[in-house]
């Protein structure tokens, strides 16, 4: 739900968590073990490990067997699902700083193609005062 006076506390996505998000995480691609389908997507027990439980919930399915890797147990009788919908707003976070960086490198390359542009005008006016002597 996105609705504002559903929500409180209401602010700015921290920068870092949403950078550390892109730096911890790996996208990952794979196969559905129940149809074969090819998918792309998140573990979530990689969320859990590297502190972004937040971004998983969960739901009962008896069928589901114990799993226990990398000091993480994944309980019998459940399932983890990635909250997908969360994550877009640590992405958007990022692409908006990337962005801002990309403003900012373009602003100072155009100041450099201006000085550079500038010596330029300078070393050809050195030159044809050379020539003339």
């Amino acid at each position: 739900l996105s609705d504002k006076r559903m929500k409180k506390d209401i602010s700015p996505v921290n920068h870092d968590m949403a950078h550390d998000f892109i730096n911890k995480i790996e996208p990952v691609e794979f196969k559905w073990r129940s149809d074969g389908n090819f998918d792309t997507g998140f573990i979530a027990q990689d969320l859990l490990r590297e502190g972004f439980g937040y971004l998983v919930g969960g739901t009962a399915d008896p069928d589901m067997p114990e799993l226990t890797e990398d000091g993480l147990t994944s309980p019998a009788g459940g399932k983890f699902i990635v909250r997908y919908e969360s994550i877009i707003s640590l992405l958007a976070s990022v692409v908006k700083d990337h962005e801002q960086k990309i403003i900012s490198l373009e602003e100072t390359i155009d100041h450099q193609e201006q000085v550079n542009t500038n010596l330029q005008t300078q070393i050809d006016e050195l030159k044809e005062l050379i020539e003339k002597k």
